[in-house]
């Protein structure tokens, strides 16, 4: 199946700003010495435009959101993640998410087809057979990655949605 994220346009975009900035992130840590530095970096580099959705973690999920509410799901260590992604897919691509936490949701029987739960947590908590899961394990590494993965999905919601989005590098000296 091809994606309307797989288009040329998109695919061509790696060097533009904000993708180029983001592409980067983890070189702008690199002083505070993660442990898998160039693993990181190949991570990050799998969430650019120029891969596939079939091989692109953040374009799979910007696709799963399109034309639903997200509804994030987090545990004890990602509160912070999850409340990244729901900023930058407000900030973003002007879409609306529910945050909550794990033990709030798992009093819930049933969720609505216009949702999509994304479960943001060190072990897939189940709550749902159709939610998203994305493995976060903390630690200096897990947190840049989640980052920059939280940015790129956002983004990609834009795109779906035929959003303009800015992003300004105010770490630029």
């Amino acid at each position: 199946m091809v994606s309307v994220l797989d288009d040329e346009y998109v695919l061509e975009m790696d060097e533009v700003p904000p993708f180029s900035w983001l592409s980067k992130s983890h070189e702008r840590v690199m002083h505070c010495n993660p442990e898998n530095y160039y693993e990181l970096g190949e991570k990050i580099s799998k969430l650019s435009p120029s891969s596939l959705t079939e091989e692109n973690l953040a374009k799979t999920v910007a696709l799963e959101l399109k034309d639903k509410i997200p509804v994030i799901v987090y545990d004890y260590s990602s509160y912070a993640i999850a409340r990244k992604l729901q900023e930058d897919l407000l900030q973003n691509s002007n879409l609306f998410s529910i945050l909550i936490s794990y033990n709030q949701i798992k009093m819930t029987n049933n969720i609505g087809d216009n949702y999509k739960v994304i479960e943001i947590a060190e072990h897939r908590m189940k709550v749902f057979d159709s939610s998203i899961f994305l493995e976060f394990k903390g630690g200096l590494d897990s947190i840049i990655f989640f980052s920059t993965l939280t940015s790129y999905i956002s983004l990609y919601s834009a795109l779906l949605k035929r959003y303009d989005f800015y992003l300004f590098d105010i770490l630029k000296e």
